[in-house]
């Protein structure tokens, strides 16, 4: 009987972080089915990026009240469950507060009081954004999008905070009058300049009470970190955990890079930095391939995509067939992609432009460029006066002004 708690604790702990384990896994092997990207560069910018983002939060502190509670609840419930690592360990070999025995006694205290001082910060934090999602009723907690799940979910993180915060710092009342009663396995330890407010609600209570309440407050403490860390996973808070590799692995390409040919007259006004415009990758042969394959849907459609849409919205047949079959064509595309995904990253050129490829100057380019599509243009021009069909040289002269009547009607028509 002396070891069941530890083993009841064992099997819990083992239990939950199994359980987060396994849905971390599905996790990773969703992420795993996109293209791999290469995060080895820039890597003191990406950490910089996880310590002002991931940790400190900065996008939440654009509106400085709740920003700034936001951060004392995220940095405070992250930094409090450092002490969670004490309770695993006491958890499993039957200890209590081990740390004070391995850490000095200046350093326990502080970390101890640091704890409790953010578990206030937090419970302020939580009871301020629940008034405002409940009582206060901002506009935009109350908009059709949030009712429902979003709204209940989160409700629940907020509950749950309370909870833990609640817990901590009962435990630690608790803590602190068994070691004033010189219970036995409760060393004196620890800095407590809040609990210490909780103490004098207990006066009076036996040892046996308060050692009840103690362990009750033990054990539902880390219990509830495990059903909270295995909750996130259902939930759209599970970003309390992936900040971090998200910012990390995140780009790290400045906002507005973009890439337009036009672009290059406006650097030259300095009105833009064309040095902040970032490339798509080029693979050369499967570029080819579909940019063919869009000039023939082109001609045969003949829509390209903007218009298609504008032919859909009146109403056109044909746009809305135009339409469908580039819907298809994508699903297909996305569907069979493991069959010839070899080729469709093949030519690797990396970010390349025509003006490195040809090792001209931009302007020179741009001006070639816009020389060919106006050649293009003319061609085609031509072409269509060349080839397009006469009508029949016999056709009788009233059924000649019908046809013409017809086809001007079909024009406008289209």
């Amino acid at each position: 009987m002396q070891y069941l708690p530890n083993i009841l604790f064992s099997i819990a702990l083992v239990a939950g972080i199994g359980y987060f384990t396994l849905n971390i896994r599905k996790i990773i092997r969703n992420i795993k089915l996109g293209q791999e990207v290469d995060a080895s560069d820039n890597t003191g910018q990406r950490w910089s990026n996880v310590v002002r983002i991931a940790l400190g939060q900065s996008k939440m502190v654009v509106r400085p009240i709740p920003g700034l509670l936001h951060l004392f609840v995220y940095i405070g419930f992250v930094i409090i469950n450092i002490e969670v690592l004490e309770i695993i360990i006491d958890g499993i070999f039957g200890t209590h507060r081990v740390l004070s025995t391995i850490l000095p006694e200046v350093l326990y205290n502080f970390l101890i009081g640091s704890f409790e001082i953010l578990a206030l910060l937090v419970l302020v934090g939580v009871i301020l954004f629940w008034t405002r999602r409940n009582i206060q009723k901002l506009q935009r907690f109350w908009k059709p999008e949030m009712k429902g799940w979003p709204k209940n979910d989160g409700n629940f993180i907020l509950y749950f905070e309370m909870a833990l915060m609640l817990l901590f710092l009962t435990m630690n009342a608790a803590d602190q009058s068994l070691q004033a009663l010189g219970a036995a396995h409760y060393v004196e330890a620890g800095a407590f300049p809040i609990s210490r407010f909780i103490v004098p609600l207990m006066d009076g209570f036996s040892e046996a009470t308060l050692m009840a309440i103690e362990r009750s407050a033990w054990w539902l403490h880390i219990l509830g970190i495990l059903v909270f860390l295995n909750y996130l996973y259902f939930s759209k808070h599970l970003h309390i955990l992936l900040a971090f590799p998200n910012v990390y692995f995140g780009s790290v390409t400045p906002k507005g890079k973009f890439k337009n040919l036009g672009l290059l007259y406006l650097n030259w006004m300095e009105v833009l930095d064309l040095s902040l415009v970032s490339l798509n990758p080029t693979f050369l042969w499967p570029q080819i391939l579909g940019g063919a394959l869009m000039g023939v849907g082109f001609v045969i459609g003949g829509y390209c995509p903007g218009t298609s849409l504008v032919a859909s919205a009146t109403g056109k047949l044909d746009g809305m067939i135009y339409v469908a079959g580039a819907l298809f064509g994508m699903l297909l595309y996305s569907v069979a992609y493991p069959a010839f995904q070899g080729f469709a990253e093949s030519g690797s050129l990396g970010e390349v432009t025509l003006s490195d490829w040809l090792n001209l100057r931009p302007g020179v380019v741009a001006f070639l460029v816009v020389l060919m599509a106006l050649g293009m243009f003319y061609g085609a021009e031509w072409l269509e006066k060349k080839f397009q069909p006469q009508p029949a040289a016999a056709a009788a002269g009233g059924e000649r002004r019908e046809q013409s009547a017809a086809a001007l009607q079909l024009e406008q028509t289209i």
